[in-house]
């Protein structure tokens, strides 16, 4: 039951810290990403990428927000970097390595 008490105990600190970051006067220049290294089952899952699948939340202002954003491809933790360093860079250039279409 501890394991519990500690995923418990940590969503609850990030719930906070996002919610203040969120009513502060950084809301409208901050990301925040937060990603998981393991998942964390409490049932079992049929589906493999539900196994396999790891816990990534992304907090984008609107302000900074891409028009457009499909959400049925999957990523990686390769995937990760390069997509924060497109929102926040604007129109620099960066080098990044993963997986292209």
């Amino acid at each position: 039951m501890k394991r519990f008490a500690a995923y418990q105990y940590a969503n609850e600190m990030l719930g906070r810290f996002i919610s203040k970051i969120k009513k502060s006067k950084y809301a409208d220049n901050t990301i925040i990403a937060v990603v998981g290294d393991h998942n964390f089952r409490f049932h079992q899952v049929d589906n493999f990428i539900d196994k396999i699948g790891v816990p990534f939340y992304i907090y984008v202002p609107k302000s900074l927000r891409p028009k457009n954003v499909d959400t049925s491809v999957l990523g990686s933790h390769l995937d990760v970097m390069p997509t924060l360093y497109n929102l926040s860079l604007s129109q620099e250039s960066y080098m990044s390595e993963g997986i292209t279409q």
